[in-house]
């Protein structure tokens, strides 16, 4: 139990500070939009959110997309290109390195 509650708490906060990346940017240009395309890793990642975040965007009326990526700068380089409106699967200090390495904003 308190291993899921970790988890839940864990995409909370990474799903709020992914979301950072551009996502801020897509609800604003579309701001009635009702379908939510998440990116996260192949596993524990793609398991919270289809057992704890899918399922409670769901009960709000959103439709939820996974997509699955088995490495760690595809799920990024979608984010940054508009394929993805969140990623789940990083820390902010490694989301803030990448951005400011690839020069995304």
């Amino acid at each position: 139990m308190q291993r899921r509650s970790f988890f839940k708490l864990s995409a909370l906060a990474l799903l709020a500070a992914s979301s950072a990346f551009s996502a801020t940017a897509a609800y604003a240009a579309a701001p009635l939009k009702k379908e939510i395309v998440i990116g996260t890793t192949v596993g524990d990642f793609a398991d919270m959110v289809t057992d704890s975040i899918k399922p409670q965007l769901e009960a709000k009326g959103y439709q939820v997309k996974l997509v699955e990526f088995t490495d760690y700068v595809s799920p990024n380089i979608a984010l940054a290109d508009g394929s993805l409106d969140v990623n789940c699967f990083q820390h902010k200090p490694y989301l803030e390195s990448f951005a400011k390495d690839r020069a995304c904003r």
